[in-house]
């Protein structure tokens, strides 16, 4: 009987499944040393690729138990999208061995010593004269790649699916523009506002030759309406330009200034824009541009020497989505790895349920790093390093019908240069559905908002939240708007600063609340001015576009360009009505838990829903004998009640601003102990609590 049982543990030994029993946790190891005809089951016999090891999950061996797939240190390029359905209660859990360093990418690498400097003369003709000994070029056919993908419209909430891209030790290089900053005006719109002809102002289009794929990105006719469009035809001597379709408004002419756009406003702005890809402008480092005809990539390197090395890690995007979480997809784990170089989105789900991304830097997206849309519900993002995305992370979840929450989170993540090709719509985190939670998050460096939110019950709180805005006007760094049904949101606790308008056009704000957006509750948050650089650091903290039943309270606003606050009451010239009643008639407002929870919202109707009654201002401190006042304030308690707040002009009456303590003293003390003011949050309670990414990143 014992010499039975041995034979059979010999039996499992050899089998490999020893090492974690039949019942408990298995392991699968992935290398990129390994071969597929191996099983996985240990470090000495791991399989070649992330899609061999998914495969090994339909086995009766991994049935009913949680599975770990570990990947080895190195770079795990794919060759496809990996597809995941999975609807067991058991957890898949993809992540780095041992906190190795590991890179999954959608792309390719091309080897340095594949590239050669510019040689042909008709191509250094091309060049600029600054560049010609200077930009290398390779053939991509070369090392099997054919898939160079199209470029295509993108902007203005449209999310971007790029074509192959470059990418040179993990930062994008930038297609050849011009120019390479800011933009160039429209100077006469030639066949009507809504044609495609007009005339612009630059002589620089005249040093160029055959160039024959030209595009064109802009904000066309407003500041907040940006569109990458192919151009049609380009006429260097007349200065005149062929759209090949129509942008999104139209067309205008144009009043960017390339040195200050401080006094040009709402009716001035829009109608600039900039060439791209263009091979005659590839005139500075980090700059490419690739001949679709020939398959020919050509870059000056992004180094002080100008030359490229043997260590240099040169990637291209060749994967539109890297992973795809399919159907309802539940119990699902990323961690501890770096995910790069995906033509759109890092990774996607759609209904997808109780998936968790923590510990993961994402960048060099075509679109959102991270993107879960549907009822997607138990969705946590943690931990993670996102960037150089068009988007950090879009999330929708829960049922508005039942008011059902979503239970997602983000927590304690960076997301910064969240915005690289779109402005407008590409957001650090655009958030819908029900009740999810934002909490303890750094965004920064985007051209337009951080978060972007519709829906109800969600909380936002103890964000750092700065250099917002950047490329756009009549934008918030915190920014909802067009409706009356999105209730029982609350924004507390964040410092937000540093919300830039660059752009013609109108203010910005550092909460933005737009066209009759009502009841949200905006408290406990610090907002403040800090003078200097380019740019004009929140122009206005917050604002109340037309909106009901909103509350204002226990906020510090520290000086600002313009206002600390505007008002106003745009909902009498009923110009957006359809939009808010259309969404008024989607969900059951008058009965069951919205009427319980909402009781405002109910007799909306009755209650002259235009006008915007019901908002509350009040125990909030204000700074700045400039900012102090709230601009478009009427005299109307029903629509503005505005009470107990407390204003000063001396920055004595701060603990210290010049580290962000904005606990009141002083004079303000005597205010804060009457009204039972809040501690101001400090600049060391918000942002990550924890480094962020894979540990191998020290972040």
């Amino acid at each position: 009987m014992l010499y039975a049982v041995l034979l059979f543990l010999h039996v499992l030994c050899c089998g490999g499944f020893v090492l974690d029993g039949l019942s408990g946790p298995a392991n699968l190891y992935v290398s990129t040393h390994g071969r597929d005809h191996n099983n996985g089951h240990d470090i000495h016999h791991p399989v070649r690729t992330l899609s061999q090891a998914l495969s090994q999950l339909k086995l009766s061996t991994y049935s009913n138990r949680d599975v770990t797939i570990n990947l080895m240190q190195g770079y795990h390029d794919l060759d496809a999208t990996v597809h995941i359905t999975h609807r067991s209660p058991h957890t898949i859990t993809i992540q780095a061995h041992k906190d190795e360093e590991v890179h999954v990418t959608g792309g390719k690498r091309i080897p340095s010593n594949m590239f050669h400097k510019v040689t042909d003369t008709a191509i250094l003709h091309r060049l600029p004269p600054e560049s010609r000994h200077k930009v290398y070029q390779m053939n991509l056919s070369d090392v099997g790649i054919t898939d160079l993908g199209h470029l295509t419209s993108y902007g203005f909430y449209h999310n971007r699916e790029a074509p192959l891209e470059v990418f040179y030790n993990g930062a994008p290089l930038r297609l050849a523009r011009w120019p390479n900053e800011g933009f160039i005006n429209i100077r006469q719109v030639l066949s009507g506002t809504h044609g495609r002809r007009f005339s612009y102002d630059s002589e620089r289009p005249k040093r160029w030759s055959s160039e024959n794929d030209l595009w064109a990105y802009g904000y066309w006719f407003w500041s907040w309406a940006d569109m990458g469009v192919k151009i049609h035809s380009l006429d260097v001597t007349n200065h005149l330009v062929e759209l090949e379709r129509d942008t999104w408004y139209g067309l205008k002419e144009g009043h960017y200034n390339n040195q200050s756009n401080e006094g040009i406003k709402f009716s001035q702005q829009g109608g600039y824009f900039r060439f791209l890809n263009v091979l005659g402008e590839i005139d500075e480092p980090g700059e490419y541009y690739i001949d679709r005809s020939s398959g020919v990539l050509y870059l000056w390197p992004p180094t002080s020497s100008g030359h490229l090395s043997s260590h240099d890690v040169i990637y291209t995007s060749i994967i539109n989505d890297c992973f795809s979480l399919d159907g309802t997809s539940t119990n699902v784990v990323f961690r501890g790895f770096t995910l790069e170089a995906c033509r759109r989105f890092g990774i996607k789900g759609n209904n997808a349920h109780n998936v968790t991304v923590e510990q993961m830097e994402i960048k060099n997206t075509g679109s959102y790093n991270v993107f879960f849309s549907g009822d997607s519900r138990d969705v946590t993002i943690s931990r993670c390093n996102l960037h150089d995305g068009d988007g950090g992370v879009s999330l929708d979840g829960g049922d508005r019908v039942t008011l059902t929450p979503s239970g997602n989170l983000v927590t304690d993540n960076l997301i910064w240069r969240f915005s690289r090709e779109t402005g407008v719509g590409a957001n650090a985190l655009s958030l819908r559905g029900v009740a999810a939670r934002v909490q303890y998050n750094d965004m920064h460096t985007g051209q337009y908002t951080a978060i972007r939110w519709s829906g109800n019950d969600h909380v936002m709180e103890y964000n750092n939240i700065h250099h917002t805005c950047q490329n756009s006007s009549d934008c918030g760094g915190i920014h909802s708007g067009r409706d009356w049904t999105a209730r029982g949101n609350i924004i507390r606790k964040n410092h937000i600063h540093h919300t830039l308008r660059r752009v013609p056009g109108a203010d910005v704000r550092g909460i933005m609340l737009d066209d009759q957006y009502s009841s949200v509750t905006i408290e406990e948050n610090v907002f403040y001015d800090v003078r200097g650089g380019r740019g004009h650091p929140n122009e206005v903290h917050t604002n109340i576009g037309g909106g009901r039943d909103n509350i204002i309270r226990d906020n510090v606003f520290y000086n600002a360009t313009l206002n600390a606050m505007q008002v106003d009451h745009r909902g009498t010239a009923h110009s957006v009505d359809t939009t808010l009643y259309d969404k008024l008639r989607k969900v059951p407002f008058k009965t069951g838990i919205w009427a319980s929870k909402y009781p405002k919202l109910a007799v909306i109707e009755s209650n002259s829903p235009s006008e915007p009654r019901g908002n509350q201002i009040y125990n909030n401190v204000f700074y700045g004998a400039k900012t102090s006042s709230i601009r478009g304030l009427e005299q109307n308690v029903d629509w503005f009640n505005v009470s107990n707040n407390a204003y000063s002009d001396l920055t004595s009456d701060f603990y210290d601003v010049t580290v962000r303590d904005f606990r009141p003293q002083c004079q303000l003390a005597q205010f804060a102990h009457r009204v039972h003011f809040p501690t101001p949050i400090q600049l060391n309670q918000v942002g990550p609590r924890f480094a962020v990414g894979p540990k191998y990143n020290g972040i």
